[in-house]
């Protein structure tokens, strides 16, 4: 888990370890604390995680689950779960576990989301597209790769590209229900052959609508 302060909003990134549930509970403290290991517990929240790219195994080293300073329910000690791998230096082929978010490269290409700041985008319906939109310096070239994960055979799905001065639009029509991932490759116009992974969606299209099945 890794936290990021900006003016007076902070932003939390948790990467579970597997599917399921789980809670994060949040603490706080004034800056002018006269007792700084003293903090109070301000809200928590309930993750449904429904897909994981590289699931972990976790055996705890002694048989007991850490908890936060200043006591109080979920949360634990254990590894930083949160520090992605390096990116591949071109698209790999076949399938392969991504990472969701934003890669090292992707700031220092000079990128921004423009459409979906949450690399997880959730669509319900028959006939659902997507559409994503990328900003990046007219020197940068972008492209992106569609799988179908998890249990796919890694084949290529067909991607609509249209770059328009500092940004470039994918559109995504999905075939059908099932989770997807559109990985994105950043290059220097000038230099094509070196390209690198710079952000990975995870796309999970559910076709049929849980309210027509009340009856």
């Amino acid at each position: 888990m890794t936290h990021e302060l900006n003016g007076d909003i902070v932003s939390i990134r948790v990467t579970p370890p597997h599917v399921g549930q789980f809670g994060l509970d949040v603490y706080a403290q004034p800056l002018n604390a006269s007792h700084k290991g003293i903090v109070a517990h301000v809200c928590k929240y309930l993750l449904n995680c429904t897909f994981v790219a590289s699931p972990v195994d976790l055996q705890p080293s002694n048989g007991s689950v850490g908890s936060p300073v200043g006591g109080g329910g979920g949360g634990g000690g254990g590894p930083d779960l949160s520090a992605p791998a390096q990116p591949p230096t071109a698209a790999p082929t076949g399938a392969t576990a991504i990472v969701p978010g934003a890669r090292p490269a992707f700031a220092e290409y000079g990128l921004k989301t423009l459409s979906h700041p949450d690399p997880v985008v959730q669509k319900l319906g028959r006939g659902a597209s997507v559409a994503i939109e990328i900003g990046h310096p007219e020197s940068v070239q972008v492209s992106g790769r569609l799988t179908r994960t998890p249990g796919g055979t890694g084949d290529e799905l067909p991607v609509g590209e249209k770059t328009k001065g500092k940004k470039t639009k994918f559109t995504i029509a999905l075939p059908g229900d099932g989770t997807y991932s559109l990985a994105l490759y950043a290059a220097q116009r000038n230099d094509l052959s070196h390209s690198a992974n710079v952000y990975n969606y995870v796309i999970e299209h559910r076709e049929d609508d849980a309210k027509k099945k009340r009856k």
